[in-house]
C-alpha cells in the first residue's frame, strides 16, 4: 500500500490540473515550457502536469502510474529525491536545448523514470533491476524507441529523448542509494571456536 498512495496522489495531482484547464482555469500557455525564456521557466516545475487533450492525459498516467509504483518500491524512503531529481533536471534540459515551442506533459518524466530503473540496475550491478527496468519499458513503453526520433512535429521528442538522457544520468547519481547488491559475508574460525566445537585442526 505504500507503494500504491504516494503515486496516486501524484497522478491525481495531474488529473485535477487537467480538470482546471478544463474549467479555463490553467492556461497551457503559463504552465508550459517554453524553451529559453523567462516566462518558461515556471514551466519546468510545472509542465508534466499539463496535457494537450484527455488522449495525451490517459496516455501518459496509464504508463506514469505503474511506473511510479515500481520506483516507490524499488526506492521506498528515497523515492521523492529521486522522482524530484527526474522530474526537474528533464524540464531543465528541454528549457535549455529543446525547439522554441511549448512542451507540456508528463511523457518526458516518464522517459526518465524508464531508463533510471533500467540504467540503475546496470550501475548497481543488480539483474533483477534491470529485469524491473527492461520489462517497464517492454510493457509501459510500447513506442519508447520510436518516441525519441522527430517524427510527429506535434509530438515534444525532445522532452522523451532529454528525459532519458536525465534518467541514465541520475542512475549514476544515485548509484549508492537505494537497493545494493548484497556481498556474502565469510567467517573465519579462531582456535577458541574450534576448541568450542571440539573440532580438531593443524596449526
Amino acid at each position: 500500500m505504500k507503494s500504491f498512495i504516494l503515486p496516486l496522489y501524484i497522478c491525481l495531482g495531474i488529473l485535477m490540473a487537467y480538470y482546471g484547464q478544463v474549467l479555463g482555469l490553467v492556461d497551457s500557455t503559463i504552465f508550459g515550457i517554453l524553451p529559453r525564456t523567462n516566462s518558461g521557466l515556471l514551466g519546468i516545475v510545472t509542465s508534466p502536469l499539463i496535457h494537450g487533450d484527455l488522449e495525451h492525459l490517459i496516455g501518459n498516467l496509464s504508463v506514469l502510474f505503474p511506473l511510479l509504483i515500481l520506483l516507490r518500491w524499488v526506492y521506498k524512503r528515497k523515492f521523492m529525491a529521486v522522482l524530484s531529481f527526474l522530474w526537474l533536471f528533464t524540464g531543465f534540459a528541454v528549457w535549455v536545448m529543446a525547439r522554441n515551442s511549448f512542451h507540456i506533459g508528463a511523457s518526458g518524466v516518464v522517459y526518465a523514470v524508464q531508463t533510471f530503473l533500467l540504467f540503475s540496475g546496470v550501475v548497481k550491478r543488480l539483474p533483477w533491476m534491470m529485469a524491473v527496468g527492461g520489462v517497464s519499458i517492454m510493457l509501459f513503453g510500447g513506442g519508447f524507441l520510436m518516441g525519441l526520433l522527430p517524427i510527429e512535429p506535434h509530438v515534444s521528442w525532445e522532452s522523451h529523448l532529454l528525459g532519458a538522457v536525465v534518467g541514465a544520468l541520475a542512475a549514476w547519481v544515485f548509484k549508492n542509494i537505494g537497493p545494493t547488491k548484497k556481498h556474502k559475508k565469510t567467517r573465519t574460525l579462531f582456535k577458541d571456536e574450534y576448541e568450542l566445537f571440539d573440532v580438531k585442526y593443524k596449526s
